[in-house]
């Protein structure tokens, strides 16, 4: 599958840090606006149409993903930092998409206070 540069952000991530994406020249598509309240299918299938990285804070979602879809989802990024505020999550995905040099596209990356894990998506 030929991956976009196409990020979707599942529900759970605050506005102040997609719009602050946004404004840093991030392709992002945010779930609250496009299908607020959709299933995790849903989700799947938007990341999916756009060949996009999904990112979120749900585990179950992330496990789901690990061990469900591979070959069909152009990455995942699961979050398992504090929701401290909506400034601390717009820093991490900053960090994480522009200066990390972290390969987002074909892996599945688990994202916490002291350290980050990518595993391929098989």
């Amino acid at each position: 599958m030929n991956c976009s540069n196409i990020i979707v952000a599942d529900e759970n991530i605050p506005m102040f840090a997609i719009r602050g994406l946004k404004a840093r020249g991030c392709d992002i598509v945010s779930i609250v606006e496009e299908a607020r309240g959709c299933s995790d299918e849903v989700v799947l299938d938007i990341s999916i149409k756009h060949k996009a990285v999904l990112i979120s804070f749900d585990k179950e979602f992330g496990s789901r993903v690990y061990s469900g879809i591979p070959g069909t989802l152009c990455g995942f990024v699961l979050l398992r930092i504090p929701a401290k505020s909506p400034e601390h999550i717009l820093r991490t995905l900053e960090w994480l998409i522009f200066e990390s040099g972290i390969e987002l596209k074909g892996n599945y990356i688990v994202v916490d206070e002291s350290k980050v894990r990518s595993f391929p998506m098989v």
